[in-house]
């Protein structure tokens, strides 16, 4: 049984979020908070295994709420919010930032359009993140480690000079990457392109986060623009992202049908087609497994690659997938991954 934790504002918002939740035999609603600081205390007496989270409350708001509970009694949060649009993009990062996991529009009441669709979002979310472990959340600054040398025999070293960096992330991703960005060097120079899982609207909202983060520039490209170092490419909305034998970025609106727009399988596959074994790829947690087979092919020929364990992963979804799949690749805690990002260029071949 999933135990929930509900912290809404709104008297009728509690009430439709309480019947979608235990309409769900596997669900149980075990607390009802009206404040931040009642959730608070509810989140850390209880220990739900989820807690949904309203961000416009009285007294303590959402926001500072679950930068509490994330600092002290951590839980998987979600929030389910009015304020969560492509229009209030800006809130849904700030509350990521916070140390929420995902964050959901309030689904409205049953009838109205897009409800259902927005209820099995919300329970499907729910229902995965029950089964995650979250740790305490630290404030991120610019404040890259010193590089040091990676033991050659627990690091792989790379057959070929790495020309460019690829990386692909879903659940849990923006704040994986914030914590690898703020730990490259700001003399880092090789390329990086990511492909974040994230709801259409909010990509500006995570570039200006991450940019905030990372010494170096985050930059939503356009078509055609040239892969340039120092800088780390952020794939834009509801878009294919690769890179050409040129050397630039490539992009295309790909197909409705397809799974992820953007793709990460796609970016790896581009980034393999192009770049051979000079591409290192890193897979961070996330549901599903796209990009895991396509970081096997790249493994496979020779590129150095990179999966986040299962320990500090949010979701070890895509990562997991590339292991089962027979990936040799390095599987690294979050707080390595940008030390070993770092010691590309000290592990380069002569």
């Amino acid at each position: 049984m999933k135990r929930i934790l509900i912290a809404d504002d709104s008297p009728t918002a509690r009430t439709l979020l309480r019947h979608l939740l235990e309409s769900q035999p596997d669900f149980q609603v075990v607390g009802v908070a009206g404040d931040g600081i009642e959730a608070v205390r509810l989140a850390c007496s209880l220990r739900p295994d989820v807690a949904t989270m309203d961000l416009a409350m009285p007294n303590l708001d959402g926001f500072e709420a679950t930068r509490r509970i994330m600092q002290t009694c951590p839980i998987p949060i979600v929030v389910v919010s009015s304020l969560v649009s492509p229009t209030e993009r800006s809130e849904a990062i700030r509350a990521m930032q916070a140390g929420a996991v995902a964050a959901l529009p309030r689904p409205p009441g049953p009838g109205t359009p897009g409800a259902e669709r927005l209820a099995r979002e919300l329970v499907d979310t729910i229902r995965t993140l029950s089964r995650v472990k979250v740790i305490q959340r630290r404030i991120l600054r610019r404040t890259p480690e010193p590089t040091r040398m990676i033991d050659p025999k627990q690091r792989v070293v790379p057959r070929n000079r790495v020309q460019i960096v690829v990386v692909g992330a879903s659940t849990g991703g923006p704040h994986a990457l914030a914590a690898i960005l703020a730990a490259l060097r700001p003399d880092f120079s090789i390329p990086i392109l990511v492909v974040q899982h994230i709801t259409p609207g909010f990509v500006p909202g995570l570039r200006d986060w991450l940019d905030n983060v990372c010494p170096l520039q985050v930059v939503v490209p356009a078509d055609g623009q040239p892969i340039r170092q120092g800088f780390v490419y952020l794939a834009p909305d509801e878009t294919q992202m690769g890179v050409s034998s040129l050397g630039r970025i490539a992009l295309d609106a790909g197909n409705r049908s397809d799974l992820h727009r953007p793709s990460v399988g796609h970016l790896f596959r581009s980034a393999h087609t192009a770049f051979g074994p000079a591409v290192a790829a890193v897979l961070l947690t996330g549901m599903g497994h796209d990009g895991a087979e396509e970081l096997v092919c790249m493994d496979r020929a020779g590129a150095p690659t990179v999966l986040q364990d299962r320990a500090t992963s949010t979701v070890w979804g895509m990562p997991g997938e590339a292991a089962r799949l027979g990936a040799r690749s390095l599987r690294l805690p979050l707080d390595e991954i940008g030390t070993w990002l770092n010691a590309l260029r000290l592990l380069q071949p002569a």
